[in-house]
């Protein structure tokens, strides 16, 4: 027998306090099958707050406490509260907005769209229980309760995906350049708009890259093999196939800074993601550069001091803004 897909806006009449007794059973049953769920209902709470303009006492306080009430929570009054205080904290570094509800019980919209600030990455847990990592700088949309037929999320930025396996309901990435579209599998998309290039990179499974044009028609496609990345050139259209290593193309979710024959234009955008910052860089010869090496928790003058032994610039940091030249 089929097992029924819980419906996700159901968590939106239940968060306005518009369910009946049942459907509220309905809600905690689900709940109660995985801790992930509760941070997601938290961080629905917190995005509602905003919605309404309501103060953090007010939704930490009712909000919180009738969901205690309502749904038995299978855990201590403290769990609960710490939670809560790690969802202000994630707030301040992302976004979450909704597109639920109209005014005046209007019909909804069921999108989510979860952003990323630069330096901060944000685990995501999606209606299907699909686990993506936001990137820095990213923003992914996707909507309250899947289509029946496949499952579609709007990619802006970089994220790593771990999709639930249902061969009846494919799942697919859309981005500005190119698609990817699955069946169950890892990978990792890296689509930021004012990048050169599109990627995708296969961990597990199998997944077809579709690569548009400016019509945003599908002018090429290509399946992926584990290990295999496609590069594609957004400017002439062209793309490659190639085995990576993975260590190197999934460093970021690490937080780590990997590079492998980078242009140092390329280095400096990465740095301008993983530590909030910009960059000026100076001299078309020097932007052209290439470099290879590894960075895990250094700070970023550490980096730049590193950077410095291989190529011959010159760097001044004022704030956020950083200024390099050649030397």
């Amino acid at each position: 027998m089929k097992k029924k897909n819980f419906n996700h806006g159901l968590l939106v009449k239940y968060l306005f306090r518009q369910t009946g007794a049942a459907e509220e059973a309905e809600v905690g049953e689900w709940l109660s099958r995985a801790s992930a769920r509760y941070r997601y209902l938290d961080k629905l709470l917190k995005a509602k707050s905003l919605m309404q303009a309501e103060e953090e006492s007010s939704w930490m306080k009712e909000d919180l406490k009738a969901i205690q009430q309502r749904i038995r929570f299978r855990r201590s009054r403290k769990i609960i509260w710490t939670a809560a205080a790690a969802v202000l904290a994630l707030m301040l570094a992302s976004s979450l907005t909704l597109f639920w509800l109209q005014p005046n019980g209007g019909e909804a919209k069921e999108w989510v769209t979860v952003a990323v600030a630069r330096g901060q990455q944000k685990d995501l847990v999606l209606p299907d229980g699909s686990c993506v990592l936001l990137a820095a700088d990213s923003k992914l949309s996707y909507p309250c309760d899947f289509a029946q037929d496949q499952r579609l999320v709007k990619l802006s930025g970089e994220a790593f995906f771990d999709v639930v396996h249902k061969p009846d309901q494919p799942f697919k990435v859309v981005t500005i350049h190119s698609d990817v579209r699955v069946l169950g599998t890892s990978f990792n998309i890296k689509a930021y708009p004012s990048d050169p290039n599109f990627s995708a990179v296969l961990v597990s499974g199998s997944v077809e890259v579709l690569m548009k044009n400016e019509a945003d028609d599908v002018a090429a496609s290509c399946v992926l093999k584990p290990k295999q990345k496609c590069l594609f050139d957004i400017h002439n259209k062209q793309y490659k196939v190639k085995t990576v290593a993975l260590d190197h193309e999934l460093a970021w979710r690490e937080k780590r800074l990997s590079f492998k024959n980078d242009c140092f234009s390329d280095i400096a955008q990465e740095l301008e993601r993983y530590y909030d910052v910009d960059i000026l860089l100076k001299g078309q010869e020097l932007s052209q550069r290439r470099l290879t090496g590894e960075f895990e928790g250094e700070k970023l003058e550490t980096v730049l001091a590193n950077l410095q032994e291989w190529l011959p610039f010159n760097y001044n940091i004022n704030n956020d803004n950083i200024l390099i030249t050649e030397k």
